[in-house]
């Protein structure tokens, strides 16, 4: 068995903590963002309904749970699809105002 210092043993340790904490971070925006997903998408079927579902693979390509959450709050006031769909462009799209 190799002999392991105490330095050494609380790197390990730290190390240790910093993964999990890590992978807690990243489960729980991916758990954000999956239930983002799902509300966005009810909320496009009935507001909008098939036509608004057609928005569903360009909002799965969006990772960022702020932009996830701008739709979501965007969507109640929506008039149209098109506004959503205006969201889901790369911000170098827009034209300048």
């Amino acid at each position: 068995m190799t002999y392991i210092t105490s330095v050494e043993r609380i790197g390990i340790e730290e190390g240790y903590k910093m993964g999990m904490q890590e992978g807690l971070q990243k489960g729980v925006q991916e758990g954000l963002r999956e239930g983002l997903w799902k509300a966005i998408e009810l909320g496009l079927e009935m507001k909008f309904g098939v036509e608004g579902v057609r928005l569903m693979p360009l909002v799965k390509q969006v990772q960022d749970v702020t932009t996830l959450q701008t739709i979501y709050e965007r969507l109640k006031t929506a008039q149209s699809v098109d506004e959503i769909r205006y969201l889901l462009q790369p911000p170098d799209a827009h034209p300048a105002a």
